[in-house]
């Protein structure tokens, strides 16, 4: 729908024609989706191994004029360069431009992919010190999340909050 609304009527419109635009979008849209959460926040679900019935983490990229990837936890290689085709065109469509990769905790299925998007990107990868400790980052940059810290993302803001619980 959003590539129909977002172009000019051509006078010699018809069905075959709105068809193939119908047709091209959603292959691209099965490739690399576009899922806006809420305005300024894009989700992608990656395959992961995660607990069971779930099969996909949600790696989620808000932001503005800047964004970050949050949890990249696939190691699938497959799923990974999906990943960075979104993270392409979410640069392309809303000219925001990713500056970090940031871990919410070091299970495996939030951070196996992280190593490589960072690495890709030239991005650095942030988290808590203790996930940072654990988790294997060899060759990419890393930069400790503090409490309180707050991240600005060109128009939007993340305020860390170490909320201990789910991972020890």
């Amino acid at each position: 729908l959003r590539a129909l609304l977002d172009r000019e009527p051509a006078p010699d419109d018809d069905a075959n024609a709105i068809a193939e635009i119908v047709r091209a979008t959603n292959q691209v849209e099965e490739r690399a989706p576009r899922i806006e959460f809420v305005p300024d926040i894009w989700v992608v679900p990656v395959k992961t191994w995660t607990l069971p019935p779930a099969t996909h983490t949600n790696v989620w990229m808000p932001g503005k004029g800047s964004s970050v990837m949050i949890d990249p936890g696939s190691d699938d290689d497959g799923e990974v360069e999906r990943l960075l085709e979104v993270i392409a065109r979410h640069r392309r469509e809303t000219g925001s431009r990713p500056v970090a990769v940031v871990l919410t905790h070091h299970h495996d299925d939030h951070v196996a992919g992280a190593r490589r998007a960072a690495l890709e990107l030239n991005l650095p990868v942030r988290a808590h010190a203790e996930t940072l400790a654990i988790v294997d980052l060899l060759g990419a940059r890393v930069e400790e999340i503090k409490e309180g810290e707050v991240l600005d993302l060109g128009g939007e803001s993340m305020t860390a909050l170490h909320t201990p619980g789910h991972a020890a």
